[in-house]
């Protein structure tokens, strides 16, 4: 048997990349906390990721993981106006590319089964942060 194959089905990871989008000119969008883990990356542009108290700066191509599910804000400034992560996914068929977008993002989440006692997952940081820089 193959060690990775074993791994995914003990764990039942399962993805779903939510959206490949631009943002506005001024834009936030929250995540609810979840049993899951979140990832984005800045394929243009720049971002901000709030996490509590903690304001990260993001650049092209950077990568985020959020192995915890811990909730969080996306944007382009802390004090910008939000929408929560469900009511923009419900608007993005309407939406239209701007000329020259602020930032392009790709999000989305991973479930595994019993993540909130999952031994790996307990192990990693509430925030991982693969600057884009780092893979040029």
């Amino acid at each position: 048997m193959d060690i990775l194959a074993d791994i995914l089905t003990v764990t039942r990871l399962t993805g779903e990349v939510a959206w490949h989008t631009w943002t506005p000119a001024r834009w936030g969008l929250e995540f609810p906390a979840a049993p899951a883990v979140w990832f984005h990356i800045v394929g243009a542009g720049t971002a901000k990721l709030v996490l509590g108290k903690r304001t990260v700066e993001l650049g092209t191509q950077d990568l985020i993981l959020l192995p915890h599910g811990t909730g969080h804000t996306l944007c382009d400034d802390p004090r910008s106006p939000r929408m929560g992560y469900h009511a923009f996914r419900a608007r993005l068929p309407s939406l239209a590319r701007p000329t020259r977008p602020p930032a392009e993002l790709v999000c989305g989440s991973y479930s595994v089964a019993f993540a909130e006692i999952h031994p790996v997952l307990r192990l990693l940081p509430a925030l991982i942060h693969v600057p884009g820089a780092a893979l040029r």
